[in-house]
């Protein structure tokens, strides 16, 4: 059965001396490796991000036209208010705290347009 080396001290330390012997052990790549390795790696990101762009553009095209034929085929219209009664069987107790008016069964919600806005009139009264 075989030994490991048990080193006796400063663990950090003998990781940094460790680290350095295996580094002396690696085969670095020549400075025209480096450099064609370099340039294979930066067009693959290019041509990546050209696929990329391009296949955005089409998706974009393809959603803006369906969205212009939705809105050509079927425009949006106005809509009528709505008017809700509540049914017979579902009156709830009302319960006023203070001064407050009971709710009503029926409830109509109208728009508002230029015809029914309240308009802003101005009142000058002279001092006499």
């Amino acid at each position: 059965m075989s030994e490991a080396k048990v080193k006796k001290g400063n663990p950090l330390v003998d990781y940094l001396q460790d680290s350095f012997q295996e580094l002396k052990k690696v085969t670095w790549p020549t400075r025209n490796q480096a450099v064609r390795l370099t340039l294979l790696v930066l067009g693959f990101c290019v041509a990546a991000a050209v696929v990329i762009g391009l296949m955005d553009g089409i998706f974009s095209f393809g959603h803006q036209k369906l969205v212009d034929y939705a809105t050509t085929v079927n425009p949006p219209e106005y809509v009528e208010p709505v008017t809700t009664t509540a049914p017979a069987s579902a009156k709830q107790p009302v319960v006023n705290v203070g001064n407050e008016q009971p709710a009503t069964a029926a409830t109509t919600v109208t728009p508002i347009t230029a015809a029914t806005a309240p308009v802003a009139t101005a009142t000058t009264t002279t001092q006499q």
